[in-house]
């Protein structure tokens, strides 16, 4: 027995002594209770291992958020730069468009003008061009055996353009009447007294117009659009 337990047992009966040393005997020294605190380790190692896994997730996670807010950033900036492609071609279509637009309209505008400014020239010159029809037209020779002897011309006025040549074109439909000349062979003929409709053709060349007496015999202006339709356009 130590000096210790001899000091708490002094002064006591044997009896009680020996329950001392008993209680003293089965008391848990130091060692045993540091052995039985071990016993709750495992639980506090496993308490900090899932805090560290917890740790861990949480930090996983961030990085997962961050990573998915880094790419939808991404993909943000790539739908913009899309969107901002997109809407600059069709600002860049839109501004075409209403160039060649307004370069048609300009265009019309401009061959609206010409045109009208051809018809009144026409309209000035009128009787000088008819009067010069008639003096080219009655040289020509046709019809073979036939002289002009005089033509009315009609007051309407149809329009046209040459598809080749884009000249425009004055159609005059008129009424000659012809006698047969000596020794043409058309003398005994009994039609030579009858009027014929024909159309005359006067040409705007070169901010002028003029004519070299054509004539289209058995047509009336309108007659000859049709028959001309893929030499002639109406304007």
């Amino acid at each position: 027995m130590s000096d210790l337990d001899f000091s708490i047992v002094q002064g006591r009966d044997e009896s009680q002594v020996g329950q001392i040393v008993a209680d003293r005997r089965d008391a848990p020294t130091i060692e045993q209770t540091a052995d039985r605190s071990a016993l709750f380790r495992p639980n506090q190692a496993r308490i900090r291992v899932q805090t560290k896994r917890q740790i861990q997730a949480a930090n996983s996670s961030s990085e997962s958020a961050a990573f998915g807010a880094d790419v939808d950033e991404k993909g943000n900036g790539a739908m913009g730069i899309v969107w901002w492609m997109g809407g600059t071609l069709a600002v860049v279509a839109a501004a075409f468009w209403a160039t060649r637009r307004r370069s048609s309209n300009a265009t019309t505008d401009a061959s609206d003008a010409a045109h009208a400014a051809a018809r009144q020239t026409f309209a000035t010159r009128r009787e000088w061009l008819e009067a010069r029809f008639f003096t080219l037209a009655s040289c020509s020779g046709k019809p073979r055996g036939l002289a002009w002897v005089d033509c009315d011309f009609e007051r309407d006025v149809a329009w046209a353009r040459d598809r080749e040549t884009k000249q425009l074109l004055a159609l005059v439909g008129l009424t000659v009447r012809f006698e047969a000349i000596p020794g043409g062979g058309m003398e005994n003929n009994p039609n030579v007294g009858n009027l014929r409709a024909a159309t005359a053709v006067f040409r705007f060349v070169e901010s002028d117009w003029q004519t070299d007496g054509r004539t289209l015999f058995n047509l009336s202006p309108a007659q000859a659009l049709e028959h001309f339709q893929h030499e002639l356009e109406v304007v």
